[in-house]
C-alpha cells in the first residue's frame, strides 16, 4: 500500500495540499524466455511473476498439444521465478527440432509462450 500527498500552486504561487491518499499497486503477471523463444543448446530461462500465492503449474508441449515435460506443479508464493529448461523431456532425452509451447497456469491466470528448439 502507497501513500501519495498531491500539490498545485495556485496562479497566486500558492501550494495547496491534498490527501494523503492511499493506494495499492497490483503486480501484473507475466511470462517471458531468455534469449527470446528460439534455443539451440543449453537452456532456455523460463521467466515469470505471479501476482498472488497459489496453485501453480509450468508445463512444456509439444505442437499437438501432447505433454511433454512439467517443470513446476506446486504450490507457489508471489513473486518472481527463473525456471531452467534444457530441451529434454520428463525421461531425461534430447527432444528434436521443434516448435514447443510453455504453459503457465495459477487460478485463472495463463499464459502461453512458443519456443522454437534448434538442434
Amino acid at each position: 500500500v502507497y501513500s501519495y500527498k498531491i500539490a498545485y500552486v495556485t496562479t497566486s504561487g500558492e501550494k495547496r495540499w491534498f490527501g494523503p491518499i492511499n493506494g495499492k499497486v497490483e503486480a501484473t503477471p507475466y511470462l517471458t524466455l531468455t534469449p527470446g523463444n528460439i534455443f539451440t543448446s543449453g537452456k532456455v530461462s523460463i521467466q515469470f511473476l505471479l501476482p498472488v500465492d497459489g496453485h501453480t503449474s509450468l508445463i512444456v508441449f509439444d505442437r499437438t498439444g501432447r505433454r511433454i515435460v512439467t517443470l513446476l506443479n506446486n504450490d507457489a508464493l508471489a513473486g518472481f521465478y527463473n525456471v531452467q529448461w534444457d530441451g529434454k523431456d520428463k525421461n531425461g532425452r534430447p527432444l528434436p527440432s521443434g516448435i514447443y509451447f510453455v504453459k503457465l497456469t495459477q487460478g485463472s491466470l495463463e499464459f502461453t509462450r512458443r519456443i522454437i528448439l534448434v538442434r
